[in-house]
This record gives C-alpha cells, structure tokens and sequence, in this order.
C-alpha cells in the first residue's frame, strides 16, 4: 500500500496576519468599526488578501463584509449593541460602548 502526500503550499506570517486581522473584524464590532469598512486599513488588508487569492480588491471586500454581517443603523445606549431591525451587531453601537468605556 502506497500513501500519497500532498504537498501544500507554505503560508507566510504576513498573509497569517492580515487572515487574522481580517477574521478578527469578523468577531468584534468595536475593532470593526476603527479598521473596518471605509478605512485605508480594511482597504489594505482586503487588498492583500485579494492579491494572494487572485481575485479584485472589490471582491474582497465583498467577502469580508458578508462575513463581518455588521449593520450600520443607529441604536440606542443600553442595547446589546444588536441592531434592534436586523439583529446584526452594530458598527454604531460599538463605537458608543468604546467611548462609554474610554469615558469619554
């Protein structure tokens, strides 16, 4: 009996980051909204992640923004940063707990 090995291609520690960095936006709303949507950072790491996947910047940023599933209504303080139409967190929301926490 022969085994096969497949051989996979190594990932470098700067595309681990930006994979993490990106994945990372998916899970915190807070983080989403300072490096998310609309900022040089999020065009960058979507461009990086395009250029090794071979696809377009905009097609990147499609599949992230899918992922991240954020909704950018505004909602109240006090909520559980959920947008109360959708039930998405809220870029919004995030934003508000971060400068209630920062007492600002």
């Amino acid at each position: 009996m022969t085994s096969t090995t497949s051989t996979t291609v190594p990932v470098s520690a700067d595309a681990r980051a930006v994979d993490h960095i990106l994945e990372r936006l998916t899970l915190d709303p807070k983080l989403a909204y300072f490096m998310g949507f609309g900022t040089e950072s999020f065009h960058k790491l979507t461009e990086a992640y395009a250029e090794r996947a071979g696809i377009d910047q905009k097609g990147a940023e499609k599949i992230w923004l899918d992922r991240m599933k954020l909704c950018f209504k505004p909602i109240s303080r006090g909520d559980d940063g959920r947008c109360p139409s959708c039930g998405e967190m809220s870029s919004l929301g995030a934003f508000i707990d971060a400068v209630d926490e920062a007492g600002e």
